[in-house]
């Protein structure tokens, strides 16, 4: 593990070679890269079983209504693979803003 900034080799309190804030960094991209993974997987078996709408085919408004809708079915509840479901959705409508700004 290399070190992040001056403050990661003198941190007395956790005797870790991160500092807090190099912590919380690392934390975060090891969160980032697990739920990229379940994304990934989710989309593949969407693929699999014949979704497509990465170019549009899928309007966004109906994109932007599933997400709404999943994310008040969540409210209350424990979180589950709606998450994955609407962060897909969010990297799709992100994908077409992106590819329509090229």
């Amino acid at each position: 593990m290399s070190t992040n900034c001056v403050r990661c080799v003198v941190n007395e309190r956790t005797k870790d070679l991160l500092c807090d804030d190099c912590h919380e960094k690392e934390m975060l991209k090891l969160a980032t890269e697990k739920f990229s993974e379940a994304i990934i997987a989710q989309l593949h078996e969407q693929v699999d079983i014949g979704y497509e709408g990465w170019e549009g085919a899928y309007p966004s408004g109906d994109l932007r209504d599933e997400i709404y809708h999943d994310a008040l079915e969540m409210v209350g509840t424990a979180i589950d693979d709606k998450a994955v479901d609407i962060a897909a959705r969010c990297m799709m409508l992100w994908y077409r803003e992106k590819k329509a700004a090229t």
